[in-house]
């Protein structure tokens, strides 16, 4: 009995350190330079921290639409992760990261826990994994996973205590200026602290009218303290404005039907099936306080408009789930008379979930390149990135939108790109009258050469848009470009001209086209 008692004590450890082992294992894939964001921003973060303030206004990293504005609202983040990158290169940074989702998986498991109990909490966290394991990538959106978490705590201790007090006002007001300069997504800081305000205020009134014309103060400091940023207005608006001008669709960016017959993994599958639950809960507990329904709602919204969203889906429906999940027991067990051990009760909460999780983490999307905990970049792709850096500093460089931030990592400030992976950053006239006609069309690819004197092609071999196919094709075929580089993700061509001469006698060399993705 004893015994029993300590393990109880120690079960809540016990089931978050069971979470955060598997948690890590699911984000130790290696980073890919070839098609992510993270060398861009780590060169956001050297510049700045070199003051170079053209990165926060300014297309600068582009020979194509240098003077093209651009709000970079991430900033922030790019200085937290050159910081943590300049310890131990992409080691520590992955590190770093990881660290910072362990901590977010913390708040969330024990923010369920505050809604329901320990092992509902890890039931529904070890669902929650599966869904997690979608965004794996070194983000400036972990720094808001993290900070959506605290709000919402902060929003359940309120609502506990009936008590809204100035230090605890400043601490939060602090955190979103933290948050608008760390990621576009400090948007949802002030959707989460408006709809507890606007319901509280104008529905459920619970609270006393002191805490009540708190909140609305607060939430008013909250939308002022947006605009602490150095895009001051136009930052703050940035989650409003920045699909204005948006000509190029970024697969994250797709609603789920959208892309039913393109994502591999279960993911859009336990999409439907949890949110049809999460809608039959609804009428089958009523009684479920209005805010969570809310959030539950707008969680589903979120998750079918945008793959990206998934995160956003799971962090506002589960504490829903998590409520009907108790509810659902309590009913069970006044229909029941059987009392059953709490250990017994625990595994049959753990047990077909487990299962369920083991299933879907055997597809393959799931599964590490290599068994084991991998930290840092994939293998050899810091042979490709000197391969890069070893380009002529005058070489005019033609390169796919996958590897823009690739290149922008390795060549900056001595080469500029193309394009790179930030849609905002140019117009949409640019990639509909220019980037895409250019890789379909033979005639209007010379007339690009014509117009920029292109001396390389980087390119992303990876890429499956019907324009990048074509593109590659018609220059394996093409007797104007020799291959000198290709690895798992990027193939270099060097244009067939006497600056070019040295390196293609060098490098030169011949591939058969079912070593690529075409």
């Amino acid at each position: 009995m004893e015994l029993f008692k300590k393990i109880n004590r120690l079960l809540p450890f016990l089931l978050f350190i069971t979470l955060a082992f598997t948690y890590t294992f699911i984000l130790a894939k290696p980073i890919d330079l070839s098609i992510t964001d993270i060398g861009r921003h780590l060169i956001n973060g050297r510049e700045i921290l070199s003051q170079n303030w053209q990165v926060l206004f300014e297309n600068t990293y582009s020979y194509t639409m240098p003077d093209q504005s651009f709000i970079n609202h991430h900033w922030l983040s790019g200085v937290v992760f050159w910081v943590f990158y300049s310890i131990n290169g992409f080691f520590s940074l992955h590190i770093f990261h990881t660290l910072i989702l362990i901590i977010f998986l913390m708040l969330f498991f024990n923010f369920l826990k505050l809604k329901s109990s320990w092992n509902i909490s890890f039931g529904l966290s070890l669902l929650a994994l599966v869904f997690f394991a979608t965004r794996t990538e070194v983000r400036p959106e972990s720094f808001g996973l993290v900070l959506t978490m605290v709000y919402l705590t902060i929003v359940h201790y309120i609502k506990k205590k009936d008590e809204l007090k100035w230090p605890t006002m400043t601490a939060i007001v602090l955190l979103q200026i933290l948050w608008v300069n760390l990621h576009i997504s400090f948007v949802f800081g002030l959707f989460v602290f408006g709809l507890f305000t606007l319901l509280e205020v104008g529905v459920t009134q619970i609270l006393s009218t002191k805490t009540r014309k708190n909140l609305v103060i607060l939430v008013a400091i909250l939308g002022l303290s947006s605009l602490i940023n150095p895009n001051t207005i136009q930052g703050a608006l940035s989650p409003f404005t920045i699909f204005q001008d948006y000509g190029y669709k970024v697969f994250e960016n797709q609603n789920l039907w959208f892309l039913r017959n393109f994502y591999k993994g279960p993911i859009i599958t336990m999409y439907y099936l949890v949110s049809a639950g999460i809608i039959g809960l609804f009428f089958a507990f009523p009684k479920v306080p209005i805010f969570e329904k809310t959030l539950a709602i707008t969680g589903i919204f979120l998750g079918w408009t945008a793959l990206r969203n998934i995160p956003l889906f799971v962090i506002f429906t589960f504490p829903f789930l998590s409520i009907a999940t108790k509810e659902m027991g309590i009913f069970l067990k006044s229909k029941i008379s059987i009392e059953q051990p709490k250990l017994t009760k625990l595994l049959v909460m753990i047990i077909p979930l487990t299962l369920l999780w083991l299933i879907i983490s055997s597809h393959p999307f799931f599964k590490n390149r290599k068994p084991g905990f991998n930290f840092g970049l994939i293998d050899n792709q810091q042979e490709t990135i000197s391969f890069l850096q070893n380009l002529p500093s005058e070489a005019k460089i033609f390169n796919n939108y996958d590897v823009g931030s690739a290149l922008v990592y390795s060549l900056y400030p001595e080469n500029k790109v193309f394009v790179d992976n930030r849609p905002e950053a140019y117009s949409s006239s640019f990639f509909q009258d220019l980037y895409i006609p250019s890789q379909n069309s033979e005639q209007l690819w010379g007339k690009a050469q014509e117009r920029f004197q292109f001396t390389h092609i980087v390119f992303g071999h990876r890429d499956i848009t019907p324009w990048a196919q074509t593109f590659i094709k018609n220059r394996l075929r093409d007797n104007n470009w020799k291959m000198i580089y290709i690895d798992e993700f990027i193939l270099i061509f060097a244009k067939d001209i006497p600056e070019n001469k040295d390196q293609i006698d060098r490098y030169a060399i011949e591939v058969p086209l079912s070593r690529l993705r075409i």
